[in-house]
């Protein structure tokens, strides 16, 4: 893993992920995704303006996204 913006979810640069891809891509969960031909590991927010991910150093979703 290379970058810092999952520090909050206590995943750091350097760490190996284990995947379980049975498990469904739900709002608040971390996701693996891929992006541009690049993977990107992210915290999923689902909401009824769209689909955001979001870094983990934003806690709580407080970006200011909301569902109204």
């Amino acid at each position: 893993l290379r970058g810092n913006s999952m520090e909050g979810a206590n995943i750091r640069e350097g760490d190996i992920l284990i995947v379980d891809r049975s498990k469904p891509a739900t709002t608040g969960r971390i996701v693996v995704v891929m992006l541009n031909g690049e993977f990107t590991v992210k915290r999923l927010l689902w909401t009824e303006k769209g689909t955001y991910l979001m870094p983990a150093i934003i806690s709580s979703f407080s970006s200011g996204l909301t569902a109204n």
